[in-house]
């Protein structure tokens, strides 16, 4: 099984942000499971240019299940914690290598086949200790060298210096190594799954990412060249439509202005059903008539009437605000979020 995982670290100088690309594989054989983490960061420079500064591989060899286990178990742990306290974990009697190569040339992505020369150097070290951890700042593979450590993290958000809350890499690892479970080790998955990730689980993180990401999609759509028209969006139909179409990237089956059952009069309909996941999703887009007040009487009225439906397990509440009409998006949140009997709501205020 292979995930990629991508991160832009935002500097105080624009020229100087970095793109970091880790890819980790997992393979299962006789012997156990092969690991490989390899990790490329590089510079954006001005005009879009990408110079490669460093490369990390680190590879572990024959790791026994239970190893794996227990860092599926920490990393659900720490996914699904309020705290976000680091947790650390350490191994021993495995086969682990680990090579760094800093760059002192471009090596530009897709325009070169040749490898930079390394004139950093490189490093190279194995070792049969491995400690893992996993915290805000990423996920992270290492092994002891003299009183400190050396190895791999995957930066948990996918823009570091932007939304620091965001940590859509973190949950991205934990279904991952949910799916290798179920896919090649299903026996070795604890009796109580009601406490480890999920699809359902995977399909939230999923949709709040694009909702995370809305706000870039739409100012993206806003500017176009050669004298083309740009897509604007004038109104709520208009975020509907292109939130949609961003759901189709992970969904297939998405389910416009869908009705619920009936209770009493009432005959809820959502704006997006993912029937699948048992997940109905609702969109706002903030103005001077859809104000923050509205908006919240709206949301705890849909939230009262998905509240018995069999098809609406899960709530996620969009609203996208570019006029930055809300004043406190943190406090909408967690005015309207929660778990209520048979409901759970997440609300999302992207600009």
């Amino acid at each position: 099984m292979r995930q990629t995982f991508t991160t832009v670290i935002e500097n105080e100088y624009p020229e100087n942000d970095q793109s970091v690309v880790a890819t980790l594989i997992l393979v299962k054989n006789e012997e156990g499971i092969n690991i490989r983490i390899s990790k490329e960061i590089a510079e954006i420079q001005s005009g879009g240019d990408v110079q490669t500064i460093s490369e990390e591989v680190l590879e572990l060899d024959s790791i026994d299940v239970d190893i794996l286990s227990n860092i599926r178990e920490r990393t659900n742990t720490w996914v699904l914690s309020e705290s976000k306290a680091a947790i650390f974990e350490q191994f021993e009697n495995i086969e682990g290598k680990y090579e760094k190569t800093n760059h002192g040339q471009s090596s530009r992505r897709g325009l070169s086949s040749n490898p930079s020369r390394a004139t950093g150097g490189r490093t190279e070290y194995s070792s049969d200790k491995m400690r893992f951890s996993i915290a805000e700042e990423g996920i992270a593979i290492e092994f002891p060298q003299d009183s400190d450590y050396i190895g791999v993290t995957i930066p948990s958000a996918e823009e570091v210096g932007y939304r620091p809350e965001d940590r859509s890499n973190a949950d991205l690892f934990n279904k991952t190594l949910f799916d290798f479970f179920q896919l090649r080790l299903p026996e070795h998955i604890s009796a109580d799954s009601s406490e480890l990730a999920s699809p359902e689980r995977g399909a939230v993180s999923q949709v709040e990412r694009i909702f995370d990401r809305f706000g870039a999609v739409a100012r993206q759509l806003s500017e176009r060249q050669r004298d083309r028209a740009p897509l604007r969006i004038n109104d709520e139909y208009d975020v509907q439509y292109i939130l949609q179409s961003l759901l189709k990237i992970y969904f297939d089956d998405v389910r416009a202005e869908s009705h619920t059952e009936q209770h009493s009069s009432v005959n809820p309909r959502v704006d997006f059903l993912l029937e699948t996941h048992s997940i109905g999703i609702e969109v706002k887009l903030a103005s001077e008539s859809m104000s923050e007040k509205r908006i919240l009487a709206d949301f705890a009225k849909d939230k009262e009437q998905y509240r018995n439906s069999s098809k609406v397990e899960t709530l996620l509440c969009f609203v996208y605000d570019p006029e930055h009409i809300i004043k406190n998006p943190p406090e909408l949140e967690s005015d309207l979020e929660g778990v209520r009997p048979n409901l759970e709501t997440h609300v999302t205020v992207s600009h």
